[in-house]
């Protein structure tokens, strides 16, 4: 498995909460848990943005080559701060973003997704941690109260990582695939 800043970050919260239980101090340790849930969940989806952007970003570049015009205006008016309206966060499939790369991708795409349940659920947990990241970040950050454990938002991350590790080896695929 490829580890990740969020796999580290997990592993060092969990590190030191440990050793805050172990000293029982557990207020420190009830401040330090919440704030780490939100850093965990800002963390995987921030970790998600990125890395889906550039997938995005590489399948143009080597559809065209880096410096073409094509390429510019996907970067400009595709990627750069468009990210969140690639997806209907409160939905549990990924179509809107499917539909992006047209019809047929659409197509194979969901019938894909509709065989395969492990996608299908990590497509729900990737929009899941998007839709709690906007509550986060739109409903007053110092005093939001996620209803999720750390366990429970980093095993939502290691589910969505799924989706976000197969998209470009699929998108790459379809590409081939309609190359024939």
């Amino acid at each position: 498995m490829n580890v990740t800043i969020v796999d580290n970050l997990h592993s060092e919260f969990t590190t030191l909460l440990g050793y805050l239980n172990d000293n029982q101090e557990i207020s420190f340790q009830n401040l330090v848990n919440d704030n780490f849930r939100k850093s965990l969940l800002l963390s995987s989806a921030s970790y998600f943005e990125n890395t889906l952007s550039e997938c995005v970003y590489r399948f143009v570049v080597e559809c065209t080559y880096e410096r073409h015009v094509i390429a510019f205006m996907v970067q400009r008016n595709v990627i750069e701060r468009k990210y969140h309206t690639w997806f209907e966060w409160g939905k549990s499939n990924a179509n809107k973003f499917f539909a992006l790369f047209g019809d047929d991708f659409l197509t194979y795409a969901k019938n894909y997704v509709n065989g395969n349940e492990e996608i299908a659920k990590s497509i729900k947990s990737f929009l899941d941690i998007g839709a709690n990241r906007n509550r986060l970040v739109h409903q007053n950050f110092a005093s939001f109260s996620l209803d999720q454990t750390a366990e429970e938002i980093y095993n939502n991350y290691l589910s969505a990582k799924q989706f976000v590790d197969w998209f470009p080896v699929f998108l790459k695929e379809f590409n081939e695939s309609q190359a024939q």
